[in-house]
């Protein structure tokens, strides 16, 4: 009897090692192929992602990974620096954008300005300013919608929508000097 149940336990002990081992190497197995896909995946996304944008060369804009302007919206505003979020930089979407987040300084050589509407009759008034000019053959610039008035940077709050220029490229520069911010409206 003695024997039977030290057998018993043995074959317990035999059994349970048995169904460890077994599920360890079912769970090395699924941590081997959930490997093997995600890097099958990204390598195969990448290739399709070469593939498309080069049979697409043709028909898209061409990059030019170049900007001397963009548009953004405010995210946080402190000390001489805005920080804005811009969305896409070229009009290629397959094409980098550079950073989504941008730090401009702002300092006193930086023109501030926003786009306010104007009314009817402002804009009525330079209708009639521009054909006075064309028909006496003197060169004028078309009337627009809005006229730019200056503004200081705590007027620019978080939440706006505003346009940055800088002289150098800045298609790639999470920070730059702004020689221009002009809020939109």
């Amino acid at each position: 009897m003695a024997a039977d149940s030290n057998n018993n336990l043995h074959r317990m002990k035999l059994n349970a090692q048995t169904t460890f081992l077994t599920l360890v190497g079912i769970a090395g197995a699924i941590v081997l192929a959930t490997v093997f896909f995600i890097t099958g995946y990204t390598v195969g996304q990448k290739a399709g992602y070469d593939s498309a944008k080069a049979r697409l060369a043709g028909y898209l804009p061409q990059s030019t990974s170049s900007a001397t302007t963009m548009d953004g919206t405010v995210k946080e505003v402190r000390d001489g620096v805005l920080v804005i979020t811009t969305g896409s930089v070229s009009a290629n979407p397959l094409d980098d954008n550079g950073p989504s987040e941008r730090e401009v300084t702002v300092n006193a050589s930086t023109k501030l300005s926003e786009n306010s509407p104007k009314t009817s009759k402002q804009i009525k008034a330079d209708e009639v300013a521009y054909h006075e000019a064309i028909n006496k053959d003197q060169a004028a610039t078309p009337p627009t919608p809005y006229a730019l008035t200056s503004i200081t940077l705590p007027d620019l709050k978080v939440g706006d929508r505003v346009r940055v220029s800088a002289s150098d490229n800045i298609y790639y520069s999470s920070s730059f000097i702004a020689t221009e911010v002009q809020r939109l409206k």
